[in-house]
């Protein structure tokens, strides 16, 4: 899950693309358009996707803001299992 940075709307304000890949499939299970990168504006996506597409087993975040976390420490929420995605360079 990430977010793919911001772009400006005609009003001014600002989009924010929330993705989420399955890792296998690589299908995207969430591609929603966000007023901002916080937990008010997510959640929903998040349940709405959960619900239609079931909980997976490990759930991988991307390592910047504002999923990141400096102590390197993983999360659990119930079954559910939060990792930092690794970087990987691009195949050659």
């Amino acid at each position: 899950m990430e977010f793919k940075g911001h772009m400006p709307l005609a009003s001014g304000r600002r989009c924010h693309p929330l993705t989420m890949v399955d890792d296998h499939s690589r299908y995207a299970v969430c591609l929603k358009a966000c007023v901002n990168e916080q937990r008010s504006a997510v959640r929903g996506h998040l349940t709405d996707t959960f619900r239609r597409n079931g909980l997976p087993e490990t759930f991988y975040i991307d390592n910047g803001s504002p999923w990141g976390d400096t102590s390197g420490v993983r999360c659990r929420a119930g079954s559910l299992s939060f990792k930092p995605a690794l970087v990987r360079p691009p195949p050659i």
